[in-house]
Parts: C-alpha cells; sequence; structure tokens
C-alpha cells in the first residue's frame, strides 16, 4: 500500500537540512533535530504530522530513540517546523499552517524547490499573539529565523537555485557533515 509521496530532489534536500541542523546541534545537549518524527500534539482533533525537519529546545534527552514526539510528556515542543513541499501532497501551505498555528510552533518554513521555473522558493511564518504573519525576506530575500538564528535562502549558483543556510549572527554557511569533513 506504499505510494509516492516525495521525489529524490525531496529525499535530498531534506537529508543536507537534516545533516546541516545536526551537525549546528550537535554540541547543543538540550536541543534536537527530528526528521520525519510524527508530533503528538495532545489537543483534541489536531491533526499530528510528521514534518520533514523538526527543531525543539529544551528537549531532557535528545539521544533517546523516539517513534513519535509526545509535547506534553516531554514538556517542550517545536520551535521551527520546516516542510519542503511536494506537488503531489499540497498541504503544505494550507492545512499544516493551522495545524502548526494551533499547535502554537512559533516559526514554520516551507521551502518549494520546484517553484515554477525558477527553482527554489523559501516563505515562513512567525507566530504573533496566536496567528501566523508572514515572515518578511530581508533586502537579500533571505527569510531568518529567530528562533533559531539561521538565515534561510535561495542562492544562485551557475545555472540553478540552490538552498543555503547561514548563522545570521556570523553570516557563515552551514555545512552537512560531509561538507565538515573535507
Amino acid at each position: 500500500g506504499d505510494q509516492l509521496v516525495q521525489s529524490s530532489q525531496h529525499f535530498q534536500l531534506n537529508i543536507d537540512l537534516g545533516a546541516m541542523l545536526t551537525v549546528r546541534y550537535e554540541d547543543d545537549s538540550h536541543t534536537a533535530v527530528f526528521g520525519d518524527l510524527k508530533m503528538i500534539w495532545g489537543i483534541p482533533n489536531l491533526s499530528e504530522p510528521a514534518p520533514d525537519i523538526t527543531i525543539v529546545p529544551n528537549v531532557k534527552n535528545k539521544k533517546i530513540n523516539r517513534t513519535a514526539f509526545k509535547v506534553k510528556e516531554e514538556g517542550t515542543k517545536p520551535c521551527l517546523i520546516v516542510e519542503i513541499a511536494f506537488p503531489n501532497y499540497p498541504f503544505d501551505d494550507t492545512a499544516k499552517v493551522e495545524i502548526y498555528q494551533q499547535a502554537g510552533i512559533e516559526e514554520y518554513i516551507i521551502i518549494d524547490p520546484e517553484y515554477e521555473e525558477t527553482g527554489f522558493k523559501v516563505w515562513g511564518y512567525r507566530l504573533i499573539q496566536g496567528q501566523y504573519q508572514p515572515i518578511k525576506p530581508d533586502a537579500e530575500g533571505r527569510i531568518l529565523s529567530q528562533t533559531t538564528d539561521l538565515y534561510f535562502m535561495v542562492v544562485q549558483e551557475q545555472d540553478e537555485a540552490n538552498l543555503k543556510l547561514a548563522d545570521a549572527k556570523t553570516k557563515q554557511p552551514l555545512l552537512n557533515q560531509q561538507q565538515t569533513n573535507q
């Protein structure tokens, strides 16, 4: 009964993002990075998706194996959720916005690697007084995640657009494990 829900590009982007964020938080014993982990909100009638990437601060033990993240039991919730849009699953920029807003997720970033002819598009929402407001890109087109102090940006390299992350304070790009070891 398996169905195709992702492309190879979606898969690779998810791996790259997960690797960059894992490297960033590897020395932080209380911030966890999860991928495709079901969120159990503990809120009646609220859907419980498994976001592509989830960053959770104040985790008591980030190294235990989880099959789901139970917000109430853990005593903390994600500060940032990142979804990689996919045409066969169009809910990332509609239904999930409502879900994550209701769950009280401070920031939600959506990455569309197949946006029209231009390639990547990145946009996001920040929770302000219980309602999501669009995050306005800065003058360089970057989306700032205030909860992680990271810029999400589309960079044109040769003939293609690519997603890059950078530390907002140092402006240094985030590297994945493979890039770090080179």
